[in-house]
């Protein structure tokens, strides 16, 4: 088990078609700039997968609401902590989470960046193969690039798995033979051995351009360019699986940041208790310390929870990369220019007139 997965909350197992809503999910909330933002609609129209339910599922919330409550009406207790040492707290506490915040997104945005590298290779060998190959052998080399993606994205992430993920999207887009799966089902049958099974499939693809090569369908220059055209999409998956084995963060600073928020959000609400309990009885300023409260668990809770979501992009979470869309686009855009038809010039030509 990896230090990604342990700071994450296990996913339980989920079926081809939870995994399709899901990704439609995805596709409509990267949109959301395009939706009634300025109305603040935005708020009540998505709830899930955001801040709130965050917040609704995280018991340190509950732990500090209900500190700030038993405060408020139990008497006889001094203030616990001044009000200068609550802020001064609050300064660091705000340091130390922006930073945990930016690094995972930085770890987000490289893990974008290095999916859309592999699909860019499929696609460029894609070019590459339709130009100097014969058909048959250029649908083959794509083909096996694109199970290479697919089984690859299978063994990266326990939310997908042979069963919901990788058989049905063969059995859509047919990229690995009976064969090759059971040549596969030797090697890993369950799709979780890491990078082994789909770097299986890239030396399949490395011996069809040393064949080819052999068999004079291309020269040795343009067989050492589709072999790096090749390499370079080994080395993006490999760099996903490589993310895997080093979080964004260590486990000690991990588990500071956690033990921090357990210890400051109750201090906090102790002391916004103890200022709302100058008034025996119940007063609009005790709501408003109630919504101060609650402002501040979204706010350390939420960047948390964010920080947490963005450090393992590959999960069922709906703000994960777009994954199931990033494989059939790679497929269709391949085998679309696999597909293409150069025009000639007599095709032009009316020859009924």
């Amino acid at each position: 088990m990896t230090l990604t997965k342990l700071f994450c909350r296990k996913q339980k197992k989920h079926d081809w078609d939870y995994l399709k809503r899901v990704e439609k999910k995805r596709r409509t909330r990267l949109l959301y700039k395009d939706q009634d933002t300025h109305g603040y609609r935005i708020i009540f129209r998505h709830i899930n997968g955001t801040i709130i339910t965050a917040i609704l599922d995280d018991p340190l919330f509950w732990i500090t609401m209900a500190v700030f409550v038993g405060f408020r009406f139990v008497t006889g207790i001094d203030r616990i902590v001044e009000s200068e040492g609550v802020k001064s707290i609050s300064t660091f506490m705000s340091l130390i989470l922006a930073f945990f915040i930016n690094q995972s997104r930085q770890d987000y945005n490289a893990s974008y960046k290095v999916s859309m590298q592999s699909k860019g290779k499929i696609i460029e060998m894609a070019t590459l193969a339709k130009s100097v190959l014969p058909e048959e052998r250029a649908h083959q080399l794509v083909r096996r690039m694109n199970a290479a993606h697919l089984v690859g994205y299978t063994c990266l992430s326990d939310t997908y798995t042979r069963r919901n993920f990788l058989d049905p999207f063969n059995e859509e887009m047919q990229v690995l033979k009976p064969h090759e799966l059971s040549r596969l089902d030797s090697i890993d049958s369950n799709m979780t051995n890491g990078g082994n099974t789909y770097t299986e499939i890239v030396s399949w693809a490395m011996d069809d351009i040393q064949t080819a090569m052999q068999d004079g369908c291309i020269d040795p220059r343009m067989a050492s360019t589709l072999r790096s055209t090749l390499l370079g999409f080994r080395t993006s998956m490999a760099q996903m699986f490589n993310k895997e084995d080093q979080p964004t963060v260590t486990f000690f600073y991990f588990h500071l940041i956690s033990l921090l928020c357990c210890i400051y959000l109750p201090l906090f609400a102790m002391n916004e208790a103890h200022r709302a309990r100058e008034e025996a009885h119940l007063t609009p300023s005790d709501f408003g310390g109630a919504l101060v409260v609650c402002v501040q668990c979204f706010y350390v809770i939420g960047m948390r929870s964010l920080a947490v979501k963005l450090m393992n992009p590959y999960d069922d979470d709906i703000d994960d990369l777009s994954v199931m869309t990033f494989i059939r686009t790679g497929w269709k855009a391949s085998n679309t220019i696999l597909n293409t038809k150069v025009p000639t010039e007599a095709e032009g030509i009316d020859f009924s007139a």
